[in-house]
C-alpha cells in the first residue's frame, strides 16, 4: 500500500491518493490554494509483512518576486547625460549612453536589461554591484536619433518576474524636419539704413 504525506495531511487511495496501472501515483490539490511555504511531502510504501520504506521531498511554492517583503525589485533610473528639460525626463541629446536602475539583491533574482531589443545580462554588459546598482555601458556605440524601448525584469528561481519600462529619446539635431530652417533674424524695426 501507499501513503503520501503532504504537510501533515495523509492521502490514500481512500482520499485523493490516485495510482494508474503503472505505478504513477498523484494527489490533485488543484481545488487548494496554498500559501507560500515549504511543504514537506513524503511517501510511504509498505508491503504486506509490513517493511516500510519513505521517500521524502521538500515542495517550495513561491508565488511572489519580493521575497524580502521591502517593496523594491527593479527600477530604470538614469542615463547619462539626461539633457532634456529635467534630469530625469529620459530625452538626451547625448547618443553615446550609460543605462542606469537598481535590482534588489535581496530578492535573490535575476536581471536582464533589454535595450531597443538586445538584451544584456551579466554575461554581455550589464554590470550589477554590491549594493544593487546596475548599468548597461553603450558609450562605445553611437546610437542614431528616436526613441529607445529600455526593459528591465528580474525573475526568480521559481519564475516569478517583474518587468519596469522606460523609453529613452535621442535627439541630436535642432533641425527635426530637415528642412534647413530653425531660426532666423528677418528684420529690424526701424530699418533706417
Amino acid at each position: 500500500t501507499l501513503a503520501v504525506t503532504i504537510n501533515g495531511v495523509v492521502y490514500t487511495t481512500a482520499n485523493g491518493l490516485v495510482i494508474d496501472a503503472q505505478g504513477n501515483w498523484s494527489v490533485d490539490l488543484t481545488g487548494t490554494v496554498l500559501p507560500d511555504g515549504t511543504y514537506p511531502v513524503s511517501a510511504t510504501v509498505t508491503d504486506v509483512a509490513g517493511n516500510s520504506k519513505t521517500v521524502t521531498q521538500d515542495v517550495v511554492i513561491d508565488t511572489k518576486i519580493d521575497q524580502d517583503g521591502d517593496g523594491n525589485t527593479v527600477a530604470i533610473t538614469a542615463i547619462t547625460q539626461d539633457t532634456g528639460s529635467s534630469s530625469s525626463d529620459f530625452i538626451t541629446n547625448d547618443n553615446t549612453l550609460i543605462f542606469k536602475g537598481t535590482v534588489d539583491l535581496g530578492d535573490n533574482s535575476t536581471l536582464a536589461v533589454t535595450i531597443n531589443g538586445v538584451v544584456y545580462t551579466t554575461a554581455n554588459g550589464l554590470v550589477i554591484d554590491a549594493q544593487g546598482n546596475w548599468s548597461v555601458d553603450l558609450t562605445g556605440t553611437v546610437l542614431p536619433d528616436g526613441t529607445y524601448p529600455v526593459s528591465a525584469t528580474v525573475t526568480d528561481v521559481a519564475g516569478n518576474s517583474k518587468t519596469v519600462t522606460q523609453d529613452v529619446v535621442i535627439d541630436t539635431k535642432i533641425d527635426q524636419d530637415g528642412d534647413g530652417n530653425t531660426v532666423a533674424i528677418t528684420a529690424i524695426t526701424q530699418d533706417t539704413g
